[in-house]
């Protein structure tokens, strides 16, 4: 079900849907008889675990929105990064030797 659910919204526009509209695809393309309160639990649950977004007080889920690009540019070290370019007390000498 949740990858029903997930597969239509990949295909409407990016407003989202409300769960009895994601039904009525369901039942035209894979299940003629599926409960409309299935649908909907699954898609609350989907928002629950954060893989849908919804506005607070609407019925329409989506797809979250994709996050903004970092300012950093690449190879630019961040906080908390595992690359260290200022390391002190551990320069390369030539041939490689700590």
């Amino acid at each position: 079900m949740t990858e029903m659910i997930l597969a239509i919204l990949r295909e409407t526009s990016a407003a989202g849907m409300e769960p009895k509209d994601i039904a009525s695809v369901v039942r035209e393309r894979w299940w003629p008889d599926v409960d409309g309160v299935r649908v909907s639990t699954a898609a609350w649950q989907l928002w629950k675990r954060g893989e849908l977004e919804k506005d607070e007080g609407s019925s329409l889920y989506r797809l979250p929105q994709e996050k903004e690009p970092s300012d950093k540019m690449p190879g630019e070290a961040s906080e908390g990064s595992l690359f260290q370019p200022n390391a002190q007390g551990r320069e390369a000498e030539p041939g490689g030797g700590t």
